[in-house]
């Protein structure tokens, strides 16, 4: 599971034992941190734009999304990841937050 808290208190309220995987962690947004992703197309629209079109583009000085992708793959690919799974395993994804919410969204239209 990713470290943070929401998916800790999620994990619980199911009553899933899980290990939290520091691979699975929400995307670093650096300086975005705090701020929806529409409130930042107000003040830094060129920023957003880019950031959107170019999976390697890190204006916001954090991670990139090619970054992410890269990071939670090789987390997946791991090779004992699925010999070692006990049958009660779940799916795990990472915890990208209302950012990684949006990038779906986009990413569908």
């Amino acid at each position: 599971m990713a470290p943070s808290t929401r998916c800790r208190l999620t994990a619980g309220v199911l009553g899933i034992t899980a290990e939290p995987a520091g691979a699975l962690a929400d995307l670093h947004v650096g300086s975005w941190r705090g701020h929806s992703l529409d409130e930042i197309a107000v003040t830094q629209p060129a920023e957003v734009s880019s950031w959107l079109a170019d999976p390697t583009a890190t204006p916001q000085r954090g991670e990139s999304v090619a970054a992410l992708y890269a990071r939670v793959g090789g987390w997946l690919e791991w090779p004992d990841r699925l010999r070692t799974c006990r049958p009660r395993c779940a799916c795990q994804v990472p915890d990208m937050g209302l950012y990684g919410l949006r990038l779906l969204q986009d990413f569908r239209s």
